[in-house]
């Protein structure tokens, strides 16, 4: 798959054994809840999944999205939701017009 994009001695750092430490971490006992990690060539990161603040549509169409996409693309206050249930609270606050 990245044959293409990286240079021969750049691809040779993206071994298997250099994701596994991540990957054997989030199976463990001590693994934390509620997070994705991004690993390759012994660099580990943290992704966070944002969500807006969304937005009620009059109509569920996908022309009443298209009409409100910059809206509901809009990333101020969004946030970091650490579940599921926190998700679900944000779509009801936004039913309850909040």
């Amino acid at each position: 798959m990245t044959e293409d994009i990286f240079p021969p001695e750049l691809l040779a750092m993206f071994k298997p054994e250099l994701v596994a430490p991540a990957a054997l971490f989030l199976v463990s006992e001590d693994a934390p809840t509620n997070v994705i990690l991004g690993a390759g060539a012994g660099v580990v990161q943290a992704a966070n999944v944002t969500l807006t603040r969304g937005v009620k549509l009059e109509e569920p169409t996908p022309e009443a999205v298209a009409a409100n996409f910059a809206r509901i693309m809009d990333r101020e206050g969004e946030i970091v939701p650490q579940s599921g249930a926190e998700q679900a609270m944000t779509i009801m606050q936004r039913l309850q017009g909040n």
